[in-house]
Order: C-alpha cells, then structure tokens, then sequence
C-alpha cells in the first residue's frame, strides 16, 4: 500500500509508515482511528501505553472531524502527556471541539478549567463561571459533577453568594460522592449557617466525608470541632474528645496543612493541664455559651477563653497564637495589633475590628466575635 502522508510504499501488515512515522489508513472511520487512539493512550486492550502514537492516531481522527478525538489531542497538549505542555494549543484544540459540536460539553467544561487556574491564560472567574455553566447544560457526562463544584467554588468563594453554591455542591456529590471538596464547603456552610439539610446531618458529617477522602482543610476543622468540644467536656468524654482531635490534626499537619499545628499547640499545651476547681468557684464562674451544648458535659469549661487570631485560626488562650502581621507568637509575648502597632504583652492595644482594648477587657477578634475573658 502507498502511504497518503509520504507517498512511498510499504507493506499492507504495517500499524505506521517506517518512512515517515504516520499512521497509515488500516482503518475504516474516524471513529476506527479514535478507538485506536484511545487504546495506545490508556493502554487498553492489549496495548502499551504511548502517548506519541496516541496523538498520531488521534491527529487522524480529528483530520476527520471526530469532536472526541479533537477533544484528546487538547487534553494531551494540556496535561503534557508524552511532551512539555502547550497551553495555547491546547485552548485551541478545545475551542476547535465546541465549534465541531456546539453540544459538546466536555469541550466547554476544559477551557472552564484552564481559565479557573489560570492554566497558560490569566486566571478569569467570570469566563470559567460561564464555560462551566454551559458545559453542564450538555448534559452528565463524566464531568458533569465536577463543572457542578466548580461553579459552586465560584459561587462560594468569588462571588460571595452562599446560599446559591449549596444547591451546586449537591449535585456534584449527587453525580459523583468522592468530590472531597464538595463535602468540605458544604461542612463550611453549615458552620456559617448557609446550610441545614433536613436530614439532619451536621458540620461533623460533611467534614468527615471529605477528611476520609483525605482532604486536608477538612482534617483541620474536623480536629478544631473536637478541641472545641472537648474544652466542654470533662473526665473520659474529654479524654476521647481530645484524643479525636489530635488524630484529626496531626493527619492534616501531615498532609501540609501547618495551621493544623495551632491545634496541636492547644491540645497538648491547653488541654494537658488540669484545672480542678471547687464547688464555689464553679458556682461564681459564667462560662462561655459558645461551649454549652446538650452534646456535651454539663459541667463548666476550663477558665480559658477561645479566639480567632490574626490568620483566623481558632484558638485557645494560654497558647501560640499568629499576630495580625502573620508572626507565631508565644503567648506572652510582644504582638502586632490590627493597626500594626508593636505592643508589649499587657499593653493598650487595637482589636479586630480596629476599637482601642485596654489590656485584659473584652475585644473583638479577627472574625468580629466578640471576646470578654474575664
């Protein structure tokens, strides 16, 4: 047979012309090429993985106008596979498959990524919001789910608009469970009071899930959420509390998560010291109602006192904490305050909110809470 590519000829049994290195046309259909494409990329079917022949088989399939084939040749360029990524390329490939088949959401839903983490183009929220938008309008396809937490992201994070990301981050975990990012922010919602599904599940259910699926930050809130309640908590409930808690937080201090670290700080400093007080003193103390929860031991917290600090990581005083400068601090000493002043441990102070705090009155931290620690 004659090679279309070079012309020269070669034996009919041949997969690529020795010449040249093209596939040659052993096939019948574009969607022959595709199959054979696809074949060499996942290394199915008796084949070994080669990305190069992939390409070429693909390259063959899209000379034909096979939208999928056009569709891998981009997401070769994109992720790099069997050569240095080419981002520009890979965005026109994608482009390339949406104009073959205005219908062709996996197409739609690639330049939403690339735009989403600013992958070779600036990073645009509006753009990715718009491809992803479209892209789930194609239908449930495999990335369907996945289109369905960005947006949700999107919603979340950029546009400030809470309520609308919930019913997003549903359906991906409607169309996919193992979204770990999904279960985290709809645990952050829950603890924001955006959320109250009427299964009753709770911010612990949906950090669980994700932290299982070995997401970091939901390890982080899952080990604050036990030290928070084990400062409630008293003799083996608090014991275990705290226990959960360091498990929690030394997997996400693992995982990169240094904030994690704080929590570690309170647990085996806060929570190691024992703090017994008599019938009298227990009497007279009014303890914090953010720790008193029908969860939870009746008895009255330790007399320390919780607060965000000026990274807005939870924690318990007597510990380190960040300054409003992003410094670790050893409680006790000198701090930058919110308006950057350097203060002596004991000094005037300003707060969260920017108010001017006499030393050991109440103030407001790097969230707005309102603080008294006496």
């Amino acid at each position: 047979m004659t090679c279309e590519y070079c012309g020269k000829q070669v034996l009919n049994k041949c997969e690529f012309c020795p010449n040249c290195g093209k596939p040659l046309n052993n096939f019948n259909s574009a969607e022959d090429y595709y199959n054979q494409g696809v074949n060499y990329y996942y290394g199915e079917n008796g084949y070994q993985i080669n990305y190069n022949k992939a390409a070429l088989f693909f390259k063959k399939a899209a000379d034909l106008k096979h939208v999928e084939a056009v569709n891998f040749i981009g997401i070769i360029y994109l992720e790099g596979n069997g050569m240095q990524p080419n981002y520009q390329l890979a965005l026109q490939w994608f482009n390339y498959a949406i104009q073959l088949d205005p219908n062709f959401g996996r197409g739609y839903y690639n330049i939403g990524r690339m735009y989403n983490e600013g992958m070779g183009v600036q990073i645009n929220y509006d753009l990715a919001y718009q491809y992803f938008m479209r892209a789930i309008k194609c239908g449930k396809e495999s990335y369907y789910p996945y289109a369905c937490h960005f947006i949700g992201y999107i919603l979340f994070e950029i546009y400030k608009k809470p309520r609308e990301s919930v019913d997003f981050f549903i359906e991906a975990l409607k169309n996919n469970s193992e979204i770990a990012g999904s279960w985290h922010n709809l645990g952050v919602l829950y603890e924001q009071g955006y959320y109250r599904p009427s299964n009753g599940k709770t911010e612990v259910y949906f950090y669980e899930k994700a932290a299982e699926l070995g997401f970091p930050q939901a390890m982080e809130a899952l080990g604050k959420l036990y030290l928070k309640a084990a400062l409630g908590a008293s003799g083996s409930r608090r014991e275990s509390l705290k226990s959960t808690a360091e498990y929690w937080l030394a997997k996400a201090a693992n995982e990169g998560c240094t904030s994690a670290y704080i929590g570690l700080f309170s647990s085996a400093i806060g929570l190691s010291r024992s703090s017994p007080r008599s019938s009298s003193s227990s009497s007279s103390y009014s303890p914090n109602p953010e720790f008193t929860s029908s969860n939870f031991s009746d008895d009255a917290p330790p007399k320390e006192f919780v607060f965000y600090d000026g990274k807005g990581n939870y924690t318990v005083s007597g510990n380190w904490f960040y300054d409003f400068k992003g410094n670790l601090c050893e409680w006790g000493a000198p701090f930058y305050d919110s308006r950057g002043n350097y203060c002596e441990w004991g000094a005037p102070f300003y707060d969260g909110r920017g108010n001017y705090c006499e030393w050991g009155g109440p103030f407001y931290d790097s969230k707005g809470n309102y603080i008294n620690p006496q």
